[in-house]
């Protein structure tokens, strides 16, 4: 009889903790938007036609603004044959973006051929859940399981996406994306400047070594084997001698904490659609 009545708490215990988390999961299941499948298990993939290339559902953009990225995006989706899209939401509907994101470009029909091959820039607006998701499926999801390029490529757009200018980072995303996708890489990267900064330090030590010994023949001017013969005799008389510092500095060195770079600072990796769908990429949050 005690151990009936020792049980009874837990149980009534587990039915107060399952019951709100169940609510909670149905409510989050119909709030899911409209291009949601009613059965995922069921849904079979599609090639749509002539899907919108920039879905700016949370009001991110002007009227010309969009349509002046839909042409571009459009033409990159031709000249690659890829699907292609810039997406943005004010909301993830409590899912992962690399999810929600993966989930919009199959469900909407986005990817061509039998490998579903496309990139999509997810770009979220959620207060708590800012960030943006590049993911690349089929033939392009080789191209993009790349840490280095994620990076380079967060590094691109971060200062436009996190001041606001989106217009022009999505403009330069899809100029990004053509070179990437047929470069394989980003336009320049900061081996590529190194590079270029070290020939530009050897071509000026190069000159200056030319005007000085342009310089010199041009003076009429015999040099001196010995030091002796440049001194003047008792032009210099030392009486006192002694050193005072005319200067004194105090340097400090912080202790090193640990802190997170904007820089540099992608999520990267692969995933699975809701509908199996592999992809890679990454992306920030802000």
């Amino acid at each position: 009889m005690n151990k009936h009545i020792k049980i009874i708490p837990v149980c009534v215990l587990f039915i107060f903790l399952f019951i709100p988390f169940c609510t909670a999961l149905a409510e989050n299941i119909n709030s899911l938007p409209d291009w949601y499948p009613e059965n995922i298990a069921s849904f079979q993939d599609f090639h749509a036609e002539n899907p919108p290339r920039v879905v700016d559902n949370a009001n991110l953009l002007t009227a010309e603004e969009e349509k002046a990225l839909s042409s571009k995006a459009q033409e990159l989706a031709d000249k690659y044959n890829v699907g292609f899209v810039i997406f943005t939401d004010d909301s993830s509907h409590g899912l992962s973006k690399e999810m929600y994101a993966s989930d919009f470009f199959i469900f909407n029909g986005y990817g061509t051929g039998d490998d579903y091959s496309g990139v999509i820039l997810f770009l979220c607006m959620e207060p708590g859940n800012r960030g943006w998701r590049t993911l690349a499926f089929g033939k392009c999801e080789k191209i993009y399981d790349n840490e280095k390029l994620i990076n380079e490529l967060d590094d691109a757009v971060e200062p436009d996406i996190v001041g606001g200018n989106y217009n022009e980072a999505f403009d330069a995303y899809i100029g990004y994306t053509d070179y990437i996708l047929k470069h394989k890489k980003m336009p320049v990267s900061s081996g590529t400047k190194a590079k270029c900064g070290g020939l530009g330090l050897i071509s000026g030590l190069v000159l200056a070594a030319f005007k000085t010994s342009s310089q010199k023949k041009s003076m009429n001017i015999k040099p001196e084997m010995a030091a002796a013969s440049y001194f003047i005799n008792d032009s210099l008389n030392i009486s006192d001698k002694s050193a005072n510092f005319l200067y004194s500095s105090l340097t400090k060195t912080p202790r090193a904490t640990e802190t997170r770079s904007s820089g540099g600072g992608s999520s990267f990796g692969g995933g699975v659609s809701s509908s199996g769908h592999t992809f890679s990429g990454g992306g920030r949050d802000f």
